[in-house]
């Protein structure tokens, strides 16, 4: 439901109202890494079963015998793409919590800035596209962090049977990689909460009529320097001026965010 929040205000002063800002949490990004790292804990549940396959291709002394080995990690493949079709209830609730989490900040912060009550014309219903395009977007980077995982596995294992390697130096490989699967499931879900985080901010901004946003620099320590020297500018969300792939929490891993400002037309 559209409202115009500038219209509903009734104040002394005309002049622009900048909204608290709203920025994920910590924990919003914990709780879908925990969901990201099932994948990688099913893979690592796995690894035996793949070793002792390489060990007893091995073996035989044949390189035509790793085909067997494919088999296995083809199979535990297989396997996890069934259990990505598993998780998505447990992303659809994370991505609902945050969702409600976000309407009620959103709410108080207007709230307390306008005297204006939301609380009964805003529903998860307003941003659901919203919302189930981000349970898509994660479910298809679930399935690159298996795949990618199994691509690394399958050429340690037949880059080992190439060289005779000992089966302790493809468990190692194999080890790093299940590390390096981990440290990417983190980066992808906190990155993925900011994403989400930012496109509610936007959603709610429009939908109570809002024309412009403050941008909030993440204060990370290695920032995009443009976006460092964008901090506690006023934009119009239409005619800004900066591309659509370059919006606060849009690129990759950028953690700004776009705080709600009010802007009265008649000023």
């Amino acid at each position: 439901m559209r409202i115009n929040l500038a219209a509903a205000i009734r104040r002394p002063s005309r002049r622009p109202i900048t909204l608290a800002n709203i920025a994920p949490t910590q924990a919003q990004a914990g709780d879908l890494t925990a969901i990201y790292l099932k994948i990688v804990t099913a893979w690592r549940e796995a690894s035996p079963r793949i070793m002792a396959e390489y060990e007893r291709t091995l073996a035989a002394l044949r390189t035509d015998s790793a085909a067997s080995t494919g088999g296995t990690i083809d199979q535990v493949a297989e396997e996890i793409r069934r259990l990505v079709l598993m998780l998505t209830p447990d992303l659809r609730r994370w991505a609902l919590q945050v969702e409600q989490v976000h309407r009620g900040k959103w709410m108080s912060n207007v709230m307390t800035a306008t005297s204006v009550d939301l609380s009964t014309v805003l529903t998860a219903g307003d941003v659901e596209d919203t919302v189930e395009a981000s349970l898509e977007w994660n479910t298809a980077l679930i399935r690159d962090v298996s795949e990618e995982t199994r691509r690394r596995i399958a050429n340690s294992v037949f880059a080992g049977f190439q060289r005779r390697a000992p089966a302790a130096e493809i468990a190692k490989e194999i080890s790093e990689s299940l590390g390096l699967a981990r440290a990417r499931a983190r980066r992808i879900a906190a990155d993925q909460t900011v994403k989400l985080g930012s496109r509610l901010n936007q959603a709610r901004q429009e939908q109570a009529g809002l024309t412009h946003f403050r941008w909030r620099h993440s204060g990370k320590a290695h920032p995009r320097s443009w976006h460092l020297a964008r901090n506690g500018i006023t934009y119009p969300w239409e005619g800004s001026g900066i591309p659509a792939d370059d919006m606060p929490g849009v690129p990759p891993f950028c953690g700004c965010t776009a705080q709600g400002v009010v802007v009265f037309e008649d000023e």
